[in-house]
This record gives C-alpha cells, structure tokens and sequence, in this order.
C-alpha cells in the first residue's frame, strides 16, 4: 500500500513546464481572432484542466491537496482502484475561473496559479456542492472539510486560503 509521502512528488522543473504550457493556450485563446467564437472557452477549459491534473488525466488523483478520507480510499484500494470512489474538484469553479482566464487584463499566469484543485471522495463532492454559491476554499470551510497539503503532510489552514483566496480573486 502507497504511504502517505509516495503519494505526490514536488517537480518544480515539470510543473513550471506545465504552468508555461498552459498560459501559452491561454494567451493563444486571448488573442487568435481567427478561432471560433466558441473556441476561446473551450481552450482556457483544456488548459486549466492541464494545469490542475498535473498534465495527465491519469494524474488528477495525485496532486497535493487531498483529503484524509479520499487518502485512505488511495492506501487501502491502489491509487487504480480508488480512481472510482473520488473526484478531481476544482476548488475554484471552473466557469469562474474560466471566464477570468478569459479577460484580457488578466495576469494568467497569477491565476492559473491560484487555481487550485483537490481530491476529494464523491461523498465530499456532494457535499461541497451545497455550497456552491462559495468561491474557492469558502466551500471547504463551510462544509467543514479540510484537506492535507501533501508538501508539508499537514491540514490546510483553510481560513488562511479563504483569505488568499479573497486577495487573488477578490471574492
């Protein structure tokens, strides 16, 4: 079984990689007058997918933030057998943050970078999704969940985030 530290690597290199990638798609989204008037949406939608999975779907269930109950569905399942019981959430709504990807005074790179997701079980998904009126970790402090930064393999200060959250996207 996965301990709690084989779970999420830290590579700098790849995600700065990643985090380049994806602003390029974005930028490219912003500014092509040649797409498709459905096309912008649908491009900053893949790269923030990109930029939250970590760049491949097959590692959405491996990225820092998780909760302790979607941790022990991964140690006691396999990361491949858990892979149904949890969610890839976006802690900041992938519409909102879309829509101000898609603003051209925008700093992309600052807000892909404050787009957070985190693994969570499909219990808590439903949950969170009660408070959907919430922007970002405002959700999670209201549904009382509180997730593991697996940089530091400790719970989250969630009042922290929410007032982070307030400053990067003004909620």
């Amino acid at each position: 079984m996965p301990k709690l530290i084989d779970t999420w690597v830290a590579d700098a290199l790849e995600d700065e990689r990643l985090l380049a990638s994806s602003v390029a798609v974005v930028e490219f989204a912003r500014s092509s007058g040649a797409l498709h008037a459905d096309h912008p949406r649908r491009l900053v939608g893949e790269a923030l997918w990109f930029w939250t999975e970590r760049g491949k779907p097959a590692r959405k269930y491996r990225i820092r933030y998780r909760t302790r109950a979607a941790l022990r569905r991964q140690e006691t399942l396999g990361m491949s057998g858990a892979a149904k019981y949890l969610a890839h959430d976006h802690v900041h709504q992938r519409q909102t943050v879309i829509s101000y990807l898609l603003q051209q005074d925008t700093d992309v790179r600052a807000a892909l970078l404050a787009a957070q997701a985190c693994v969570v079980t499909r219990e808590e998904h439903a949950q969170l999704a009660q408070y959907k009126h919430l922007h970002g970790w405002a959700r999670y402090l209201e549904a009382g969940i509180v997730p593991l930064d697996l940089a530091t393999h400790i719970e989250v200060d969630l009042v922290a985030f929410v007032a982070a959250d307030r400053t990067a996207w003004g909620t």
